[in-house]
C-alpha cells in the first residue's frame, strides 16, 4: 500500500506497507535510509525536517505472527494510530 499527501504538520509524506523478511534489528529503517527516504521521527537515521516531521518514529508493525509454544502460528494485529 502507498499513500501520499500531507502529514499533521504540513510536510509532504508518504505511507508504505512494508513486509520484512527477517526480525533483524532497525531493518526497515536502514533500507529506508539507503534509498533516500528515512522513516519519519526516527532519531538514529532521519536529520533536518524528517527527524522534526514526527514526535516520535512512525514506524508501526500492523500485524506480528510467530510460532506459539504448541507450534501453531499465533497473530497480534492493532492499526496504525497514524
Amino acid at each position: 500500500m502507498i499513500s501520499r499527501g500531507k502529514d499533521r504538520n504540513g510536510y509532504d509524506s508518504t505511507r508504505l506497507s512494508l513486509h520484512p523478511l527477517t526480525g533483524r534489528t532497525h531493518q526497515l529503517r536502514v533500507h529506508m535510509k539507503a534509498i533516500g527516504h528515512v522513516i519519519l521521527g526516527d532519531e538514529f537515521y532521519a536529520e533536518g525536517e524528517a527527524l522534526a516531521a514526527a514526535d516520535r518514529l512512525l514506524l508501526h508493525a500492523e500485524s506480528l505472527t510467530f510460532d506459539g509454544p504448541d507450534g501453531s502460528p499465533v497473530t497480534f494485529t492493532a492499526p496504525s494510530p497514524f
